[in-house]
């Protein structure tokens, strides 16, 4: 059977309902340093079900930094010991949902005609200036910005622009690989989680550790810069033409412009390749999770 590893800050409650639907599989969640542990724990009490752990090296994880593919890459440390070299580790956020019985998903990896699920499109061919500037440029999410006020603050904002505009005057960094993006919400072979996780600490992927929404990036360029790209569903990235992460789900129910979940009667329709759905609320989509509940009632 899979590891599941879910990355989460917040929604406790969501978060002990989606544990609770993994259940009988390893489970490994990364919560946000800067999230109080024993509070969080009181409500999602992840301790009352089998195979369920928190990661113990928690990073702080700001949007947008590398500090999203170190959380990544702790929880995957974790979670290797609990992975037979025939399974993979998939990657959840604490946002996520089943739409379908999760023993259908497990069936699906197992049958599928290809082993690693990570679709992605070349950056680095990409007529857009903007593909390359995500990692030619030093972007700072997780710099001296990142510890002044929440993410939202004027003071916060207004210094990363500066230190951002100063980046941009050193000339671009080059790169003989190519680059690309695709959704970090994927499923990957055991083999392959633990090469991505040597290969990303090396100084050849150095240029991640500031570049825009690396976990878009880091470890789907080592996919399609090694041989596991001969294990994805077509052995080469795709062409994506409206140039948007979304467009490439791996097994997600998702809003396109990833302003928020999709609408009720596509979540209870799902596709023959549609497992969960994205941006969850416990707050706003209760009905919505109990319906998911009762159609999918068996694990």
């Amino acid at each position: 059977m899979p590891a599941y590893v879910i990355l989460a800050h917040d929604d406790p409650v969501l978060l002990g309902r989606l544990v609770r639907r993994l259940t009988g599989s390893p489970i490994h969640v990364h919560l946000d340093a800067a999230t109080n542990l024993a509070s969080f724990e009181s409500v999602a009490r992840l301790s009352t079900v089998p195979g369920a752990q928190y990661v113990t090296r928690r990073t702080r994880v700001n949007w947008g930094g590398f500090s999203v593919v170190d959380a990544m890459l702790r929880a995957t440390t974790q979670a290797l010991p609990d992975v037979s070299k025939a399974d993979h580790l998939v990657y959840l956020s604490g946002r996520c949902y089943p739409v379908r019985a999760v023993s259908e998903f497990e069936k699906y990896l197992a049958i599928s005609g290809w082993r690693v699920h990570a679709r992605a499109y070349s950056l680095t061919r990409s007529p857009s200036a903007w593909d390359r500037r995500r990692y030619e440029y030093r972007h700072s999410f997780d710099g001296v910005a990142s510890r002044i006020g929440p993410l939202s603050s004027l003071r916060r904002r207004l210094l990363r622009k500066v230190i951002v505009r100063l980046n941009r005057m050193r000339s671009p960094r080059q790169t003989t690989m190519d680059i690309v993006a695709g959704s970090q919400w994927m499923a990957l072979p055991r083999a392959c989680a633990e090469d991505a996780s040597e290969a990303i600490r090396t100084e050849l992927f150095s240029l991640f550790r500031d570049a825009w929404a690396p976990d878009e990036m880091a470890i789907q360029t080592f996919i399609y810069n090694s041989k596991w790209r001969e294990e994805t569903e077509f052995g080469e990235v795709e062409v994506n033409p409206i140039g948007i992460v979304s467009a490439l789900s791996n097994f997600h129910q998702l809003d396109r412009n990833m302003k928020g979940t999709v609408e009720l009667s596509r979540v209870l329709r799902p596709t023959a390749r549609e497992f969960f759905v994205r941006k969850m609320d416990s707050r706003h989509h209760l009905a919505m999770l109990d319906m998911l509940d009762a159609n999918s009632s068996v694990r």
